[in-house]
């Protein structure tokens, strides 16, 4: 720590510039070092040989690369600052990135979990911005963001069936077309305070809030209805298929994420279904 406070008597308030300069000090020293001995030894021919004039061209060079590497490694961690004085004076904050999993990436999702924990809400702002063209609904990102307080509840991944084939056989209109009314149709088949978002080209995501098994299993079964039906009249139609876990007490959300996957993946195989994972 004395290197961090001696550099903080420097730099105050910049956690970046204080990398920067242990990184220049670190690439500058070596040819420094390297041309007072040339300067004693050759005079300042020796700073004129080919041989010293590549060693520092190269250093230049390295540096060059370095310093714009240092800054952006330190971005995150200027961020994760902005983010927690942000919940401590107005009790929202933005979301940071949690699939990352150095030390850096684990003070991200723990600054998230201690946001969650005092009851500091997500930013409306950074919702409006992860939202779907297509379908209005949440994109990945801001699915994710939104099940950052969830509980209890159920997770849907619901695929649309063989939509690739749809959209290399009848093109991208037609395609877009199904996917943006599907969009709408699993939104209202669910509950306002529900999450709903759309993950891939051909998959959407439901968070059914206090939901348990036999409660997700009629709500899946309804989107499969609906989707059939309300696209049909428009050929060529499609079907649906979801796979659904029910979050066990304490799991992890990627977890669960992984189990409805899964299900999701046995029930796209036998097309227009609906499959329930097994707690792990």
């Amino acid at each position: 720590m004395w290197l961090y406070r001696a550099l903080d008597k420097v730099f105050p308030t910049s956690y970046a510039a204080k990398l920067v300069l242990v990184a220049v000090v670190g690439v500058l020293l070596p040819p420094l070092a390297v041309m007072s001995f040339v300067l004693v030894e050759m005079g300042l021919n020796g700073l004129r040989t080919r041989e010293f004039i590549l060693y520092v061209t190269a250093s230049a060079i390295g540096l060059s690369f370095l310093i714009p590497g240092m800054i952006a490694l330190a971005e995150p961690v200027g961020t994760m600052g902005d983010v927690m004085q942000t919940m401590q004076k107005r009790r929202v904050f933005t979301p940071m990135p949690s699939d990352h999993r150095d030390g850096l990436g684990l003070m991200m999702s723990s600054s998230n979990e201690v946001a969650v924990s005092i009851g500091a809400r997500l930013d409306p702002r950074v919702m409006q911005e992860r939202t779907d063209a297509l379908t209005g609904l949440l994109d990945g990102a801001g699915f994710e963001a939104a099940l950052m307080r969830a509980g209890v509840g159920t997770l849907l991944r619901v695929t649309l069936d063989d939509l690739p084939a749809i959209r290399e056989r009848y093109g991208d209109v037609v395609a877009d077309g199904l996917v943006a009314r599907s969009g709408r149709v699993i939104r209202g088949a669910v509950r306002k305070d529900d999450i709903v978002g759309r993950l891939g080209d051909d998959i959407f995501a439901v968070w059914l809030k206090g939901a348990g098994r036999i409660v997700s299993r009629h709500v899946a079964e309804r989107i499969c209805e609906q989707v059939q039906l309300k696209t049909e009249m428009d050929p060529p139609g499609v079907t649906c298929s979801v796979g659904l876990a029910v979050r066990g007490k304490g799991e992890p959300i990627d977890v669960v994420h992984g189990r409805a996957e899964g299900a999701q993946e046995q029930a796209q195989a036998r097309g227009n279904y609906v499959e329930i994972a097994h707690l792990s």
